[in-house]
């Protein structure tokens, strides 16, 4: 009796690569946190107060969250990308991952609500294409180009 594949699964570090991928450098970058925190990344302008898309990973206690801010991603978009995130809620939380929205945690951020990911150490290709789709719709509103394949 053959057997089904199991649903193809992808790493945190697949994650972030993806992050990276499509999000490049170029009309912003990826950023340390300017506080020092090694287990925090930002992808922005050095000149905002704070960013718009920030990636907190700590692999010794396998945990990754993504925050999106939508205000700060898209002033004339950010209606879409609460509808795009609320659209991936579902997707996300069957691959095992929570996403809920919540008000900033940093004196920068404390006046936007963000979009925050977390990402499990195995997330499943439902999951990963749910989060990719709004990467790139993320991107789309910063006026990033999508990489070419």
């Amino acid at each position: 009796m053959p057997t089904e594949d199991p649903e193809p699964s992808y790493s945190q570090r697949e994650v972030h690569n993806m992050l990276l991928n499509r999000l490049p450098n170029g009309k912003h970058t990826w950023l340390r946190d300017p506080g020092g925190n090694p287990a925090v990344e930002a992808y922005g302008s050095s000149f905002l107060p704070s960013q718009p898309v920030y990636v907190y990973h700590r692999p010794s206690v396998v945990k990754m969250q993504v925050r999106f801010t939508p205000r700060r991603i898209s002033l004339t978009r950010e209606e879409e990308l609460w509808q795009a995130a609320e659209a991936a809620r579902g997707p996300l939380r069957a691959a095992g991952s929570t996403a809920r929205r919540q008000k900033g945690n940093t004196q920068e951020t404390e006046r936007d609500e963000q979009w925050v990911v977390t990402i499990p150490e195995r997330f499943s290709e439902r999951g990963y294409v749910a989060l990719e789709n709004f990467v790139a719709l993320a991107a789309s509103c910063m006026g990033v180009e999508p990489p070419e394949e």
